[in-house]
């Protein structure tokens, strides 16, 4: 049996798991795992810990030095006397440990772990399905799941294959009339138009289109936010009416129209050229630039990020020292929940969301990398406190 302190052996994990152990302590620790079993089978079962939390992609822009200031401090605090082996400092150690280290996350598994003695309300998650509205007054739900994957109705036949819809018209009384598209939140979706223009739709969004374009003209309405690529045809102009104040006219190109908030609708550029008109007001964008649109103020430009503006279609938000509100919006467009904070909390948030993946892992890996806390009220609301 060894002599040793737990904290000298979780110094020993920690220096082995980051790299930088000396060659004398290495021997002292390979010792240790060869003469001692439950050392050997805690070691292993971190090693494996550490390696999965060095392959996710969670929060790979946060502050390391913030982070490492946080722990320390949850680290350094006295461990109170218990009949169960002493697992919470290791594993408190290898949270450490991922988050010095350059693009190395702290995984889920060590979150859950660290935080299992906290019993929280369970999330709970809707439902509901995209939905297309005909002008017929038909109403169709557009489920992923279904073995069906072609409908048939009055005015065209369906096509609903991996989340992207496709129609053939069948009714030409009804070719020019408009249908709306409704993407509900938690959800996502894509619908390739009868010019062959494809529309990537977030959740919380609506688009109305017909299923056939006039001859001088096509038109859809948009609500919420999307990503347009368009079907080149200079004869007859895409124009994407945004509110009763904005429209965005292209010819062929590829763009993201995010209006979710009235009071600052963007069009980012990615290729090609927009012109956008509010009540004879233009502006011209050029590529990697984005437009904000006031009806305050009118129009400004700036470059922006495609990466960021864009990751919603990858099912991932990025941040950097976001207030509340606008993680908030995120997590209501993505999961339905609200996530608010406690009285008097001056909160912002560096880091990720997956939308693939369960907003609670979002959370725990949250806590364990700052000095936040989280619970779950019964009413499917989360509180953020310090």
């Amino acid at each position: 049996m060894h002599n040793l302190p737990d904290e000298h052996i979780e110094q020993l994990f920690l220096d082995h798991l980051s790299g930088n152990i000396s060659t004398q302590d290495e021997e002292l620790l390979m010792q240790l795992i060869s003469e001692d079993k439950p050392i050997a089978e805690l070691y292993a079962s971190y090693k494996e810990s550490y390696q999965t939390a060095k392959a996710s992609l969670f929060l790979h822009r946060i502050d390391q030095s913030s982070a490492w200031d946080n722990i320390s401090q949850k680290i350094k605090e006295p461990v109170k006397p218990a009949s169960a082996p002493k697992i919470i400092p290791f594993k408190k150690w290898l949270v450490a440990a991922s988050i010095l280290l350059p693009l190395v996350m702290v995984s889920i598994f060590v979150a859950k772990n660290y935080f299992s003695n906290k019993q929280q309300p369970q999330l709970t998650y809707k439902n509901e399905k995209v939905k297309l509205f005909l002008a017929s007054g038909e109403s169709i739900a557009l489920d992923r799941t279904a073995k069906s994957k072609t409908v048939n109705t009055n005015m065209a036949v369906l096509h609903n294959e991996q989340g992207t819809l496709q129609y053939e018209l069948k009714d030409q009384k009804e070719a020019l009339s408009y249908n709306t598209l409704v993407v509900p939140r938690t959800k996502d979706y894509k619908i390739k138009l009868s010019d062959g223009t494809e529309v990537w739709l977030n959740s919380d969004s609506e688009l109305k289109f017909p299923l056939e374009f006039s001859a001088d003209q096509r038109v859809v309405y948009l609500k919420g936010e999307a990503f347009f690529k368009v079907a080149k045809n200079p004869k007859k102009p895409f124009i994407v009416k945004v509110s009763e104040s904005l429209d965005v006219q292209v010819l062929g190109t590829s763009f993201n129209v995010n209006s979710y908030a009235s009071s600052a609708i963007k069009v980012a550029l990615v290729e090609g050229s927009v012109k956008l008109n509010s009540k004879g007001d233009e502006s011209l964008l050029k590529p990697g630039f984005m437009a904000t649109y006031s009806p305050a103020s009118g129009f400004s430009q700036s470059t922006f990020d495609e990466q960021q503006v864009l990751s919603w279609m990858q099912g991932i938000y990025f941040f950097n020292n976001a207030d509340l509100s606008e993680i908030n919006e995120i997590v209501q467009r993505w999961y339905d929940v609200k996530i608010m904070a406690e009285s008097g909390a001056d909160i912002s948030i560096s880091g990720a969301i997956e939308k693939g993946k369960p907003l609670e892992q979002f959370l725990q890996n949250l806590s364990a990398t700052s000095q936040l806390k989280y619970k779950v009220t019964e009413n499917n609301i989360i509180m953020l406190h310090k």
